[in-house]
């Protein structure tokens, strides 16, 4: 990366040192809340809440995405010492074609057309129109995406793949994380600086792991439950095993924002060493 594409880096992160973390911290806590909204809101609003919540995981996830496409072009910018502009137009690029997906498996998955009849039967008319369209271009706009991804150094096919889906994108996440911290330690070294002292966010990468199971797994089962009007949601036991799991999705946000804090901070601390 040539000087003025680092010392465009440096102006940002001089005045956002977290980059797109910072905007984690508010959508995860609407999140939260959204979720704990759903848990005591009666059945007749199940259907607002829930793509109030469908939108605020695809902006988490759009951020998410931003914030690895970002640091994985500077990598391989300061790599290649690719111009600023170049730079700039590719990270837009990439990010574009991996958001593509992402919306329209959204589309599929939140209830939308409540919004547009309150008849059941009217509604699953809208699916059936629907999904024939939704399922093939969901498939077909995940070929260049995959390329994007592959060429951003993702070089697993499931994890292309798992990058591409929102909730299941956290998998592919935190291995792309942990590729990415060597690729700073390597880089640290090659550049001549002092080498990356902590300990890397393998642990907290480690515990994003294990409580995803019971933090997000049950939701994938809940959530689309109530979007179809299950009547043994509405029971007290199923009430508190949702807010427990809230409790392990709590954890699970606290643990993945701070492996990804982690990796920001190494990368900051290479751009402004690169810039002295």
């Amino acid at each position: 990366m040539n000087e003025s594409c680092v010392q465009e880096r440096r102006q940002w992160f001089m005045h956002f040192p977290d980059g797109s973390i910072e905007f984690f911290l508010i959508t995860r806590v609407l999140l939260i809340l959204l979720l704990l909204v759903l848990v005591v809101a009666p059945q007749q609003h199940h259907a607002f809440v829930l793509l109030a919540l469908a939108g605020l995981l695809w902006v988490d996830y759009a951020l998410t995405l931003w914030w690895i496409v970002q640091i994985a072009t500077d990598l391989d910018g300061i790599r290649h010492s690719v111009i600023a502009d170049h730079a700039y137009w590719r990270r837009l690029r990439s990010i574009t074609v991996t958001l593509l997906p992402s919306i329209v498996f959204m589309l599929l998955i939140s209830p939308w057309p409540n919004l547009l009849s309150e008849v059941a039967s009217e509604r699953m008319a809208i699916w059936r129109i629907a999904l024939p369209i939704l399922g093939p271009l969901f498939l077909l706009l995940l070929f260049p995406a995959q390329r994007v991804l592959r060429g951003l150094g993702l070089e697993s096919i499931l994890g292309r793949c798992l990058m591409l889906v929102p909730l299941l994108h956290w998998f592919a996440l935190h291995h792309w994380m942990l590729q990415l911290d060597k690729e700073l330690n390597r880089l640290a070294l090659e550049t001549k600086q002092q080498q990356l002292t902590g300990s890397g966010p393998r642990a907290a990468v480690s515990l994003t792991f294990w409580v995803w199971f019971p933090g997000i797994l049950p939701w994938l089962i809940i959530l689309p439950a109530w979007a179809f009007g299950a009547s043994w949601l509405s029971g007290l036991l199923f009430k508190w095993v949702a807010v427990c799991s809230l409790v392990f999705t709590c954890l699970f946000m606290i643990a993945d924002t701070a492996a990804m804090e982690n990796i920001q901070r190494k990368f900051v601390l290479i751009m402004r060493r690169l810039g002295c």
